[in-house]
């Protein structure tokens, strides 16, 4: 089987069981609020469904009161938040609410409790009755730290942290972005002692070229790489898998003692103080004895027309390390040629750094790239994804937005199609073989996709070990 490098490849997904007997007292209590809350959700639901239901029944004849409620039987991170907004009032408002805290008066929370949650005897076991979304057990399998409400409030995700910011005072009056909101509120936890950073979900890599062993070649041997080549052709991917293989498995044994971090900038970098405007201070992520990995994200400041002073000191000072062998200082820049010019023209002692050519992902290996995208893709849509739906996603683009790993609405889009529906639904009812030939004899255009019913088997495999059960 074609090796797919990702943290949740056969990692077991979490139940809600699972995450109560990680949690602290605190956090027990926090989980089963939630169960509470998410048990009379449902049960609001229902009563609403009816009622959308007389209302679009005959003779009414309308259809303009549609409403996709969330799952029953599963617990939503919006049932989490709910409870940390009420059991935890201290800690939401400070960290995330600016300027907001009338909301969190003891008379408005006493109407919530009266209102959701009525008194407080023992709910059933949670975990007996409730399940969670696929894509949220995902980031929860991710994080085996124990459960207390500030790591509750942190695997709300981003979307639901943003939205938190989003009440800011400051964003309402419209003096900041939906970014700065969200970025205000993370630091404003990370100052609070609370983990700041919810990240996006690990995106899979396909070695398609023997990447893992050629960049830690170059970064057991010197100074650092270039990781040289488009969008698309998975040069991130592979970093994020050089820096997991490291921490998690202590591979190459001749780095595990470094650091790893990527376009980490908490803390700054800082130019200039009230007492030397030349002053400068790089991120604590940039030390010696660290991997430290520089994209886009982190150095396009620096080749804008007006140049970030702080970000062109920052470029400089990782090349002055690089210099250094007894730093243990290592740098991964991840470039098009275009801006590793910029960058050696900025500070041409990034020179010493080994080009390491990525070439694109050939056609033969597309269809596990995606897979290897699909938990993020859930994680971002909230969505689920299939094998099928997601062939017939890159049967719908043009050839040149085939390595688009950045949009995926119409992925979406493709696994909710009929045809990728009978798809699915075939799965228990065939044999590989058979379904092989049901779905490339009726469709043409999946044969290329799909050359023969081993690899066909292979794919499957690879989706049951990424996402675990499919429709079927």
């Amino acid at each position: 089987m074609t090796a797919i490098h990702h943290p949740l490849w056969n990692v077991p997904l979490p139940t809600l069981r699972d995450l109560v007997g990680r949690a602290t007292p605190e956090g027990r209590v926090v989980w089963g609020l939630a169960a509470r809350l998410a048990a009379r959700r449902i049960v609001d639901q229902d009563a609403i469904g009816l009622a959308i239901g007389d209302l679009t029944a005959a003779p009414w004849l309308t259809d303009e009161l549609g409403w996709a409620p969330p799952p029953r039987g599963v617990l939503q991170p919006t049932d989490l938040l709910r409870a940390l907004v009420t059991e935890r009032p201290d800690l939401v408002p400070a960290l995330m609410f600016s300027g907001r805290g009338d909301a969190f008066d003891a008379e408005s929370l006493a109407a919530v409790r009266t209102r959701w949650i009525g008194e407080r005897e023992a709910p059933p076991p949670a975990s007996d009755s409730l399940g969670l979304p696929s894509w949220w057990a995902r980031r929860w399998a991710l994080d085996d730290a124990p459960i207390d409400a500030a790591r509750c409030l942190q695997q709300i995700g981003e979307a639901g942290l943003r939205w938190c910011a989003e009440r800011s005072t400051l964003y309402r009056e419209g003096l900041i972005t939906s970014d700065e909101a969200l970025h205000h509120a993370l630091d404003r936890m990370a100052i609070a002692g609370h983990p700041g950073d919810v990240g996006r979900l690990p995106r899979g890599y396909v070695d398609h070229f023997d990447g893992l062993a050629s960049l830690a070649d170059a970064l057991t041997r010197g100074p650092g790489a270039v990781l040289l080549g488009a969008a698309g052709n998975g040069r991130r991917a592979l970093l994020g898998a050089f820096g997991r293989r490291l921490r998690d498995r202590g591979e190459p044994a001749a780095l595990r003692r470094l650091g790893f971090n990527v376009d980490n900038f908490h803390g700054g970098p800082m130019l200039g103080t009230a007492d030397d405007p030349e002053a400068f201070m790089p991120p604590a992520a940039v030390d010696r004895d660290t991997i430290y990995g520089l994209t886009a994200d982190g150095f396009t400041g620096a080749l804008r027309p007006d140049g970030d002073p702080a970000m062109l000191r920052l470029i400089r000072h990782c090349a002055a390390l690089c210099g250094d062998p007894s730093s243990g200082f290592r740098l991964v820049i991840v470039a098009t040629e275009d801006e590793w010019a910029s960058l050696r023209a900025l500070a041409p002692a990034l020179d010493v750094l080994v080009q390491i050519a990525v070439p694109p992902i050939p056609d033969e290996a597309l269809v596990r790239a995606w897979l290897g995208h699909a938990p993020t893709i859930e994680d971002r849509t909230q969505q689920p994804v299939s094998l099928f739906g997601l062939i017939a996603g890159l049967i719908a683009r043009p050839a040149a937005a085939r390595r688009d790993f950045t949009t995926h609405a119409d992925m979406i889009a493709a696994s909710a199609s009929h045809r990728v529906q009978r798809f699915d639904s075939l799965r228990s009812d065939l044999s590989v073989a058979d379904l092989h030939a049901r779905v490339t004899t009726r469709h043409a255009a999946f044969r290329p996709w799909l050359a023969t019913p081993a690899e066909l088997a292979e794919l499957l495999a690879i989706e049951q070990s990424l996402l675990g059960a499919r429709p079927g």
